[in-house]
């Protein structure tokens, strides 16, 4: 799958890319701009393991992407949305 890649460690991690429309919700740590892609570990060192974990994650990613383009989220869903994949994002920082 074109999204997983292979970190230093063994394990995997898919990079996916947030589409325009909808990166202003994921603002970088330094408030200099905002992020390009969510990256998260695998937690497998399989490849294939790593492809089918990929597949829900992107689900998932696709799913958040068009709840923020619906505009059906409220300011409080947003705010708790950006702190959940900050959240998963530090996680996954630490597993690497």
């Amino acid at each position: 799958m074109s999204y997983v890649y292979e970190r230093s460690n063994g394990l995997f991690e898919i990079r996916y890319p947030i589409p325009s429309d909808v990166v202003s919700y994921f603002p970088k740590p330094n408030s200099k701009g905002f992020r390009t892609h969510i990256i998260k570990s695998l937690s497998t060192r399989d490849q294939n393991d790593a492809n089918k974990a990929a597949i829900d994650c992107i689900k998932e990613f696709e799913g958040a992407f068009s709840v923020l383009r619906e505009g059906v989220a409220s300011n409080d869903f947003k705010v708790f949305a950006e702190w959940l994949m900050n959240r998963k994002l530090q996680s996954s920082r630490k597993a690497s």
